[in-house]
């Protein structure tokens, strides 16, 4: 017997000894909700994949226009113009894009072609008719058996992609969300030590300048001395509850500003370098930015021309946000709807680290 065919023969055998073993008990301990999971899905998956159509649609229509080079200089501007704006939604793409963003991306292609393998496989095997009724056997089983039907296609899936695959991406998917929650925490954490030095040393500086004071307003008010006494005991506590919450606020607005001119100055370098690479595909500007005719801008990243202009695109964006005291009113109407989603997650990303 050939190598080949006995290799293929073990290994089926070995499959259906999984199935019978591990396979199956598992799925029918997890059948109701695997049930459904496969609702759910099945009910978004036209939806993403309309989704996925226009997005693709849309980015080959802009290769003409050379969307690649725009897309990066359109993000620069976004960073210089309005990062301050989204200072935890940025700090999260950081920190991913720095821990996990490289040992998924690795994965990634080679994860979409195991998808496309199971997708071509489960279409094939939709077509098949053994029983010629004119009616595919997985949509008869689907009809009268769904868990059965969803057992039949989770092992579909499984002998037609490769687990080592699956495994990486979600190592470095897991590895980038770690990064992000410890650099969150880290950052809040620092804000809030931060604020609390700052209204310590505001807390002693009051309570030593008008704790007499409003110790003597309280008397003038209150003409009982026991009262009075009462109402004493609570000056020194509200003066430092006071200067706590305005220290957490001034650091805060300290670690925005930060933040803010941080993306102004990583803007002002995608920009510089998205639009310098989109000029040059137009003939009128190739002539000046790229002399020696290589494709690629004679002004480099890191040369005194590229840093200079990148530095002051950087300063007007910061300025820019400046005059809007880092705060949402720059989203003027209608950029506040085209950012409303990045909106909610910053948002939604500040209330999760608020609230652990």
């Amino acid at each position: 017997m050939p190598a080949a065919p006995r290799r293929s023969s073990a290994a089926a055998e070995a499959i259906v000894k999984i199935e019978e073993a591990y396979l199956r008990p598992l799925l029918e301990k997890s059948r109701p909700l695997l049930t459904k999971v496969f609702a759910v899905f099945a009910f978004i998956a036209p939806h993403l994949s309309n989704i996925y159509g226009t997005v693709t649609g849309l980015w080959e229509a802009g290769k003409p226009y050379h969307i690649d080079q725009l897309g990066p200089a359109l993000l620069g501007f976004f960073l210089c113009f309005f990062g301050g704006n989204f200072v935890v939604l940025i700090a999260t793409v950081e920190a991913f894009r720095t821990c996990g963003w490289t040992a998924m991306h690795e994965n990634l292609e080679l994860l979409y072609n195991d998808l496309q393998s199971v997708r071509k496989a489960s279409i094939a095997d939709d077509a098949v008719d053994a029983d010629h009724d004119g009616k595919s056997d997985t949509q008869q089983l689907w009809d009268e058996k769904p868990d059965e039907w969803l057992m039949h296609k989770c092992k579909v899936g499984i002998t037609n992609c490769d687990p080592e695959h699956i495994g990486s991406a979600l190592g470095g998917l897991n590895s980038g969300v770690i990064a992000v929650l410890a650099v969150l925490k880290i950052e809040f954490a620092k804000a809030i030590t931060l604020g609390a030095t700052i209204g310590s040393i505001l807390a002693s500086y009051l309570d030593r300048h008008i704790k007499g004071p409003i110790a003597e307003v309280i008397d003038e008010l209150e003409p009982s001395t026991q009262t009075s006494e009462k109402y004493k005991m609570w000056i020194s506590p509200g003066i430092r509850y006071i200067c706590q919450a305005i220290g957490i606020f001034v650091a805060f607005w300290i670690q925005r500003i930060i933040s803010a001119f941080h993306a102004a100055i990583r803007g002002g370098e995608i920009f510089t370098a998205g639009m310098l690479g989109y000029l040059i595909t137009f003939p009128a500007f190739k002539t000046y930015l790229d002399v020696d005719g290589d494709g690629k801008p004679d002004i480099e990243p890191g040369s005194k021309a590229f840093v200079f202009m990148a530095l002051a695109m950087a300063t007007l964006g910061f300025l820019f946000q400046l005059s809007h005291g880092f705060t949402n009113s720059s989203l003027f109407f209608p950029l506040n709807l085209v950012f409303l989603p990045l909106t909610i997650a910053e948002t939604s990303l500040t209330w999760f680290v608020a609230s652990n």
